[in-house]
């Protein structure tokens, strides 16, 4: 006797099937979308920026909640920035609560000094924009010093070996006429490995180069500086090279509790630190002072119109990214 059970189906069917590649319609199709969700993504930050700036704080985060899943540092140029931005009005509502601030951007968080190092070549690679103003500013400084015995240069806070040991090394072509000058170079910066490493290479060059030199370190930020600490004496040609670190001395100004509410007019505002810290460099009589700055207005007086100033600013800057890297 035999018995014959009925076949059993499967629950689930199963099927692979090859995507053909992107036709022309399809990728017109991707860049459309890509506009139209970058135009969403302003959009959502320009309402953000007006909520931050008058103080709405839940219709702020509501527009960061919509935000946050379209904007990716890893996306597209303009996800990136937006990414960035947001990030940036977030920090600026946060900072109505100094306690929780100051957690959130614990510095042992942030990027240490190794990581910084690569991402900051990539930069350099990828932007012209310093290179060309290191060479501006070390050919004006070694025509204009060529007669100087003693020269005291002043930098407020960049740091970088690819600006001072190419102008310790023009220095030293200079002196190949005449006997070398003496050079002193005064480095401002909160960061004592960077001053450190700075310090070791330039002495070393100086040494290979045979040159009379002076590193200087000083290991507070712009607002703390104090004349004393500049150590200049009698006899010296001062100079002062800021590369992209004087409008951190606008930020400083910027008190969270009286820029939220209404804001009336579009006025440059009083910048008191600014002002003395410019004041402090005259009373020292320099003989030349090198300024690199963002070609943004980052001191007017309301936040929105500061938030598109930068907006603008920075959507150039990764645009020029994309189109020398990529997405890197």
């Amino acid at each position: 006797m035999s018995s014959s059970s009925p076949a059993l189906k499967p629950d689930v069917a199963l099927s692979l099937t090859l995507s053909p590649s992107p036709t022309k319609p399809a990728r017109i199709e991707a860049v459309n979308k890509s506009e139209e969700r970058g135009l969403h993504l302003i959009q959502l930050l320009l309402k953000c920026a007006n909520h931050t700036s008058s103080g709405n704080l839940h219709r702020a985060d509501a527009c960061l909640r919509h935000i946050s899943p379209l904007a990716s540092v890893a996306g597209d140029s303009m996800q990136r920035l937006v990414a960035q931005l947001a990030y940036a009005l977030a920090s600026r509502l946060v900072k109505r609560w100094p306690g929780l601030y100051k957690a959130l951007t614990n510095r042992s968080l942030q990027l240490s000094n190794h990581e910084m190092d690569p991402s900051w070549a990539l930069f350099s690679q990828a932007f012209p924009y310093l290179c060309f103003a290191y060479s501006i500013i070390a050919q004006t400084l070694v025509r204009a010093m060529s007669a100087e015995r003693v020269i005291h240069v002043v930098d407020l806070g960049s740091g970088d070996p690819n600006f001072w040991v190419p102008l310790i090394q023009s220095f030293a072509l200079m002196a190949q006429a005449r006997e070398p000058p003496h050079l002193k170079i005064t480095c401002a910066n909160t960061n004592k490995v960077v001053l450190g490493k700075l310090g070791l290479r330039l002495v070393k060059e100086a040494e290979g180069l045979d040159i009379p030199f002076q590193f200087n370190p000083v290991y507070v930020s712009l607002k703390e500086l104090t004349i004393d600490m500049f150590k200049v004496r009698s006899g010296e040609a001062l100079a002062f090279v800021s590369i992209l670190n004087l409008h951190v001395l606008l930020a400083g100004d910027d008190r969270v509790d009286t820029h939220f509410g209404p804001n009336k007019g579009n006025k440059v505002k009083d910048c008191k630190q600014m002002g003395q810290f410019l004041a402090m460099v005259r009373s020292m009589s320099p003989k030349l002072f090198f300024l690199v700055e963002q070609e943004a207005d980052h001191n007017l007086d309301r936040l929105v119109d500061r938030f598109v100033e930068g907006l603008h600013y920075y959507s150039a800057m990764f645009d020029s990214l994309d189109v020398n890297c990529g997405s890197l």
